[in-house]
């Protein structure tokens, strides 16, 4: 009988938690002897339910259902005043179901890291961890986005937006600055500028840099440099290769743990901030060079002067170079035993503010003589006053003395006629010598008179006085040299230019004792005598 007793109440007991409204059991014996059925915890509950056979007595339900506390569901307030509302999914506050906003700090929801600031703007905070026993976290956490000063948190464990906890207490980042910022406002491409800003950091660890950029991107990073202690200046010298507008800009390090660059347009967000100044960047405005202007060719004499119906305008450089050893290289225009210049108007200093007519800076303004010895006029002189010997060629020269040459024009010389080796000779003509060797080199003293006198682009050297209206040099990168001296009349046309262009292209050195040796043919003797009794 005791049996049987138990058993009925065990059942009832069954009945008695099937017809609770805790638990919704329907558990039975199959007829395999299994305990099984659907069990499940009422609505508004969470836990778990099952059915249990109870050594073969009675399959009845075992359940743990529980009523969860209540957590608060958007919309909800979040700290007052104007935070807004805030959101379960995304743990941001929203104002008007905008962009999030939160004027007021914020607490640690469900041990997750929330935007603290008291700027305005938070719009984003970092990902959570795990609290230690408050108010103490894990590592530190900022604000990624907005306005706000970032600021360090304590985990509150606070279950409501706005309830529950106190509020966190931020923590300032010690963020590094830089300022003062002062160089040039103006280069031009090429040109070097050094710039000089201040540094500081509150912890320490800091180094620093100076950077150029346009729109937000850097162009130029020379490199960041290590500063003692808590703060400390640092100069950086940038040298611009292209016209432009640029941002020259201070940044400064407080080792790994935040960055401060000096315009917004640069920082990209935690742990780079902008620096708070002043004065942490400028506008540089980079120009282009002026094209410099580079010298032609130019002219240079030695124990010379010069005299000429036209203006003279010789572009010596500003840094000469000697044409060879009898060459100064000094920036004159007539070299060593300089004698006066004469042009209507003279301009040597172009290129070289230096530049001088001779050592003893001799010139004059020269008005043309209305009667100059020109070839012809020098052949009229022959004939009036001196001897001389016609010929249409050169192997009819046979002595010492003056020629007039009336054959074929132009007269070429290809190589030194050996005449010319043999004999001093004055040869006028009424036409036109083209010489045409590398060095034209009489071992005697020659002189060549004529309408015009060319040199070919090959001849580099020509010792004698040569005497023409007209007078080419031949082009070339060769520079010309003559030893005896050149008189041009009228028209010089000088199409040389040098290899090394700072030398002079034509070189003339007077040669007196050319002259001397050909006195003689060149001038007239005059005598003077009365008879004695």
């Amino acid at each position: 009988m005791k049996r049987v007793v138990f058993l009925v109440l065990f059942l009832a007991g069954i009945v008695l938690l099937a017809n609770s409204n805790k638990v919704f059991a329907g558990c039975a014996f199959d007829n395999y002897g299994v305990c099984s059925g659907s069990c499940s915890c009422p609505s508004g509950t969470t836990g778990s339910c099952s059915c249990v056979n109870y050594y073969g007595y009675a399959c009845a339900a075992t359940y743990s259902c529980v009523t969860p506390v209540p957590q608060p569901t958007s919309p909800t307030s979040c700290l007052p005043p104007n935070c807004g509302q805030y959101d379960e999914n995304t743990y941001h506050c929203y104002a008007n179901g905008q962009t999030p906003v939160c004027t007021q700090d914020v607490q640690c929801r469900n041990q997750k890291w929330q935007c603290t600031g008291n700027n305005g703007g938070c719009t984003q905070w970092s990902s959570w961890s795990s609290c230690y026993p408050a108010p103490a976290c894990i590592q530190t956490k900022y604000c990624l986005i907005g306005n706000a000063q970032p600021q360090a948190q304590s985990c509150t464990n606070a279950l409501g937006c706005g309830s529950g906890g106190p509020t966190a207490t931020p923590t300032p980042i010690p963020i590094p600055n830089c300022m003062n910022l002062s160089g040039p406002s103006t280069l031009t491409a090429g040109q070097k500028g050094t710039y000089t800003a201040d540094f500081s950091s509150p912890q320490g660890n800091l180094s620093g840099e100076i950077f150029a950029g346009q729109n937000g991107t850097g162009v130029w990073y020379p490199g960041n440099k290590a500063i003692s202690g808590n703060s400390g200046s640092l100069s950086f010298d940038w040298t611009p290769t292209a016209a432009g507008t640029y941002d020259v800009l201070c940044r400064a390090w407080n080792d790994a743990i935040a960055e401060c660059r000096g315009k917004a347009d640069y920082v990209s967000g935690p742990p780079v901030y902008t620096c708070a100044g002043p004065n942490s960047s400028m506008v540089v405005t980079v120009v282009a060079p002026t094209a410099t202007p580079t010298p032609g060719p130019y002219i240079k004499l030695k124990n010379s002067s010069f005299v000429s119906d036209n203006g003279l305008k010789d572009d010596i450089p500003a840094v000469p170079t000697a044409y060879d050893a009898d060459d100064d290289g000094t920036a004159n225009f007539i070299i060593t035993q300089g004698g006066i210049v004469a042009a209507p108007s003279i301009n040597l200093t172009t290129y070289n503010a230096s530049a001088k007519p001779s050592p003893g800076n001799w010139s004059a303004a020269y008005t043309p003589a209305p009667a100059a010895m020109t070839p012809a006029n020098f052949l009229n002189y022959l004939k009036a006053r001196k001897s001389f010997t016609t010929i249409s060629d050169l192997g009819s020269i046979n002595t010492n003395g003056i020629y007039y040459y009336n054959g074929a024009s132009p007269l070429t010389l290809t190589s030194v006629p050996s005449q010319f080796n043999s004999y001093k000779v004055v040869l006028v003509t009424s036409g036109e010598v083209d010489i045409n060797m590398s060095q034209f080199n009489p071992t005697q003293s020659v002189a060549l008179i004529a309408s015009t006198i060319n040199f070919s682009s090959s001849v580099t050297e020509a010792d004698g006085i040569f005497i023409a209206n007209a007078v080419g040099t031949g082009a070339g990168t060769s520079g010309l040299k003559i030893v005896g001296n050149l008189v041009v009349q009228s028209t010089l046309t000088q199409g040389r230019s040098n290899a090394t262009t700072t030398a002079p292209s034509l070189f003339v050195v007077f040669s007196p004792q050319t002259y001397l040796n050909l006195l003689p043919f060149m001038s007239t003797a005059n005598y003077e005598w009365q008879q004695l009794q």
